[in-house]
């Protein structure tokens, strides 16, 4: 208890850190980013992928089946043992509904052609952002020979085509599948949150990045060292603006005019004396 009591006062702490520093759509000068959080931010509609997403949800929330947790990425913060419920899994590591949302109005926004993901889970996020793009190809990774098999057969139940499920660690797969394609339009990288493998993923996708791509890392706030591997990112030459967004940061590489610039943005409603212009 006193263990899960410290993780959650360091995750309000950071929490905290990024909402000092943040601002909201409308007092974000880069037109680009400016655009990109109006629309994550202001559009209010709903979809009917959020409807299908959130039904898995209740599937996986009322399935107490147990099986072995997950040998590859960093796990769970909370829940260290050697087997864990379907319905836990559900709840502690799969995306949230907010979260869901936002990679869903993201990935509209975007419209890339090719998209990675690295984490399915069971499969909630890949509903999300395949859903935003059908006319795309929606590559997604699972380490865990369990949850990937799980993931595939919650993915064939609904009627999304373009989402192709594959299992095996990403630094096996990703040599693999990488030279098959002719580039990376969009790539969520949710597995794995620490520092080293973070910045060994994006530097294996890199070669694959154009101008128009963006690399989206979810928990940038997931510990310490992932705050810090956020910060390289950020820093690294190929990228020319991101956008944080607390729940996932994203890097872009679109050459402009503009020095480089990193923006924590927040709804309006969060900061209503900060609407900006």
């Amino acid at each position: 208890m006193a263990n899960r009591l410290t993780i959650q006062w360091q995750l309000f702490r950071r929490w905290l850190t990024f909402y000092r520093k943040a601002i909201t759509p409308r007092e974000v000068n880069h037109p680009v980013v400016r655009a990109l959080s109006q629309a994550l931010f202001e559009d209010k509609r709903w979809f009917y992928a959020f409807s299908d997403a959130e039904g898995l949800r209740d599937y996986l929330l009322q399935n107490h089946q147990s099986i072995p947790q997950s040998e590859y990425g960093a796990g769970s913060q909370v829940l260290r043992t050697k087997k864990i419920k379907i319905s836990d899994l559900g709840r502690t590591a799969a995306v949230d509904s907010r979260s869901g949302q936002l990679l869903f109005r993201l990935v509209s926004f975007l419209q890339p052609k090719i998209l990675l993901e690295m984490g399915t889970s069971l499969g909630l996020s890949a509903v999300y952002q395949a859903a935003a793009a059908q006319e795309g190809r929606f590559l997604t990774i699972e380490g865990s020979p369990t949850i990937a098999q799980l993931a595939k057969q919650h993915l064939e139940g609904l009627k999304y085509k373009n989402i192709e499920p594959l299992q095996g660690s990403f630094d096996q797969t990703l040599p693999e599948i990488l030279p098959t394609l002719s580039q990376l339009d969009y790539v969520y990288l949710d597995g794995d949150h620490s520092r080293e493998p973070t910045l060994r993923y994006f530097e294996r996708c890199l070669p694959y990045l154009h101008d128009a791509s963006a690399f989206v890392v979810a928990d940038i706030y997931w510990s310490s060292d992932m705050m810090e591997a956020w910060s390289k990112l950020q820093r690294h030459p190929r990228v020319t603006f991101s956008a944080d967004l607390y729940d996932f940061g994203v890097l872009f590489f679109r050459k402009t005019s503009q020095p480089k610039a990193h923006y924590s943005i927040v709804p309006g409603v969060w900061k209503p004396w900060r609407l900006g212009k």
